[in-house]
């Protein structure tokens, strides 16, 4: 475990929940272009996801159906489960972060991870779910790229298959997968995979002294790179149609989170490692990414009952619902996610054991 890219992981939920807690600031503050800036936080994650992915399966030979079933066993079990709240809230008449509506096939397709449009908007009834269909979009491409037999193909391979992904709505395609799928968002786990060989090579090359000033400019860069919105520079994820603005989100935010997990993984190199508490909050982030919508709707309502001024309320709606985030991710992840991707990855181990595959 790298523990500086567990507090990375901290930071980028938090920076995702800020980013939709900036409804309860609208009218209260002149501006909260600032709360929009925490949608970076996304973009971290896929890069994060990327160069975990590469270093994981660059010095060993990873079985394409271990890989996927433990990528499988670490994020299905919670998101069903948040799911299925979701779902149980629904139709107790409680309408759980702005979800108007709820079909069975709108169930089915969020649980297996199937894009459909809702409302309008291509979201699943958890709405942070958007970012697992791509995630798994990746695995399954990357546990492909696992069945070619040299190692040092397979994450070329895989960045060449994303980059084929893209083709289908640079032509025009005008169907629904194929401009999903062919968002350059997904560009960032390419960033994630390249990120890890600039790692690898610069462990070579550099004194672990001469990591920290070069760290110390990727982070500023970083920062740099995450106020581009500020100098102009904004590009939305679309389902409707590819748009060269589209690019800017990955040339942009990607390259911040790029940046932010390189000079995190030097810093640590170089001795400077994150504290205790900021990991395990990080080992928690996904639990907190997935409850920290609910976590603010519930807040908010609770709040309101006091009937209190708008910056009080949007203050202390914020404020609960962060403690309230953090304080259910760690008790998911320590009481649900840890000991089911525990249970499954065991179980998974004893059946391969048992019943090997034929060579």
């Amino acid at each position: 475990m790298i523990y500086n890219l567990q507090s990375l992981r901290a930071v980028a939920a938090i920076l995702v929940f800020f980013y939709h807690s900036e409804i309860y600031w609208k009218g209260v503050l002149p501006s909260t272009w600032l709360f929009k800036l925490g949608l970076a936080g996304v973009d971290v994650f896929f890069v994060l996801s990327g160069f975990i992915m590469a270093a994981t399966t660059s010095s060993r030979d990873v079985a394409a159906t271990s890989f996927l079933s433990h990528r499988i066993f670490r994020i299905v079990p919670l998101y069903w489960t948040i799911t299925l709240l979701f779902t149980f809230l629904f139709f107790s008449g409680l309408k759980p972060v702005g979800l108007m509506e709820l079909t069975s096939e709108y169930l089915i397709k969020s649980l297996f991870f199937i894009p459909f449009l809702r409302g309008g908007a291509a979201e699943p009834i958890v709405t942070v779910g958007w970012t697992l269909n791509y995630e798994i979009f990746f695995y399954l491409l990357f546990s492909l790229c696992l069945f070619i037999p040299d190692i040092r193909a397979r994450h070329p391979s895989v960045i060449i298959l994303i980059l084929l992904a893209l083709l289908p709505q640079s032509f025009g395609s005008e169907n629904f997968y194929a401009i999903y799928y062919g968002n350059p968002i997904i560009l960032e786990f390419c960033l994630g995979i390249a990120c890890y060989h600039c790692v690898t090579l610069m462990e070579k090359a550099l004194d672990p002294k001469h990591m920290i000033p070069l760290a110390s400019a990727f982070v500023a860069a970083s920062v740099l790179f995450l106020f581009a919105p500020a100098f102009g520079l904004t590009g939305e994820v679309t389902t409707s149609h590819f748009a060269a603005s589209a690019f800017i989100r990955p040339l942009t935010w990607g390259a911040a989170g790029f940046l932010a997990v390189l000079s995190a993984v030097l810093l640590e190199r170089a001795g400077y490692v994150s504290r205790r508490g900021l990991v395990q909050i990080g080992n928690a982030s996904y639990s907190i990414y997935l409850i920290h919508g609910l976590m603010l709707h519930g807040a908010s309502k609770v709040v309101s009952v006091f009937s209190p001024t708008p910056v009080i309320f949007a203050l202390a709606t914020t404020t609960i619902a962060l403690l309230l985030s953090i304080a259910a991710g760690l008790v998911l992840f320590r009481y649900l996610e840890s000991p089911i991707n525990k249970m499954l990855r065991e179980s998974f181990t004893r059946l391969r054991v048992t019943h090997p595959s034929p060579s």
